[in-house]
């Protein structure tokens, strides 16, 4: 697994210098007993080198969230609902049920079997990261997300993903971590803080020349192994059939994309709960950058529904 521009740059040096303060925080509450990180082990597949991106100003201002608490509701969902870590363990254990029956009808001399799973919100709660943009008022930077992952004590675990990976170990599958993280120390420091190794049977295979396609990545693990099923959070964890061809420009743009998407997903419904195992991320993903231009002008409404007689006065909102 992760996929605004400020008024000045005094708020984005106060944003870097209490940066810190706050994952300490966050780590305060939510830290897990230390231990050792292991040397990671990252196997990458050759993928296609994008066109130059745009020269990176690390200056540059940080961009403030384009539309108020937007992502406010959505991140005290994640850290606060119980219907969130319910949603979890549904799925987690629904995928322990799942690699039971697989591994038990193994045929003799079958490859390795491996899952292939993403990281970010799919087995890393990244939470505190987005809590810490919340309060800000900003959007994601690349900065600020490199900062985040040099505090692997402030990570925990998705509800419910130690007892699956545990399970799945103990089986013999070989866990993938497919995930468009580029700092291999870092992802292993924050997986063995929380009990977990990166080793021959948890490899990590990580982002490599920009390229955030993971189609390439998963080839070639199914080029040596039987892959029992895959887990994310992003529709895109599965296939790139999920990803919109193109960065909509207007409201109907967005709109035809997200139909697009939703048409992929009726076309695989039967691969969800048995070949694809999807975890709930209603902070980030290739969803919300289909609306961010216009979020109200996507809304399904009722519109010939009126206010009752002495009811309030609708106040118009910008769209």
């Amino acid at each position: 697994m992760i996929v605004r521009t400020h008024s000045s740059c005094i708020a984005s040096v106060i944003a870097i210098a209490t940066f810190s303060a706050a994952l300490v925080s966050c780590a305060h509450q939510q830290a897990a007993p230390p231990a050792a990180a292991p040397t990671p082990v990252v196997v990458s597949a050759p993928v296609p080198s994008p066109a130059a991106p745009p020269a990176f100003d690390p200056n540059a201002p940080y961009k403030p969230i384009n539309l108020p608490n937007r992502t406010l509701d959505a991140n005290l969902y994640i850290q606060t609902s119980g219907e969130y870590r319910a949603l979890c363990y549904q799925v987690y254990d629904s995928m322990s049920r799942r690699v039971k029956e697989l591994m038990a009808n193994r045929a003799p001399g079958s490859r390795p079997a491996a899952v292939i799973l993403d990281l970010d919100e799919t087995i890393i709660d990244n939470s505190c990261f987005q809590s810490f943009q919340e309060m800000h008022g900003l959007e994601y930077d690349g900065r600020l997300w490199e900062e985040w992952e040099h505090h692997p004590e402030a990570a925990r675990l998705v509800p419910g993903a130690k007892e699956f990976l545990d399970l799945a170990t103990q089986l013999g599958v070989t866990l993938m971590y497919v995930s468009n993280r580029t700092n291999a120390e870092m992802a292993t420091k924050a997986l063995a803080h929380n009990g977990l190794t990166v080793d021959d049977h948890h490899q990590l295979w990580l982002k490599e020349n920009r390229n955030s396609n993971k189609d390439a990545r998963r080839d070639a693990i199914r080029e040596k192994y039987d892959v029992l099923f895959l887990v994310g959070d992003n529709l895109a964890d599965f296939s790139s059939d999920f990803t919109p061809k193109q960065h909509p420009k207007t409201t109907a743009d967005a709109a035809t994309a997200i139909g697009v998407r939703a048409a992929v997903v009726d076309a695989n419904r039967d691969k969800f709960g048995t070949e694809w195992f999807v975890l709930p991320n209603p902070v980030y993903g290739e969803w919300q950058r289909l609306v961010q231009q216009d979020p109200r002008g996507l809304l399904r409404s009722y519109e010939t529904m009126q206010f009752p007689k002495g009811g309030p006065s609708p106040t118009p909102q910008p769209h």
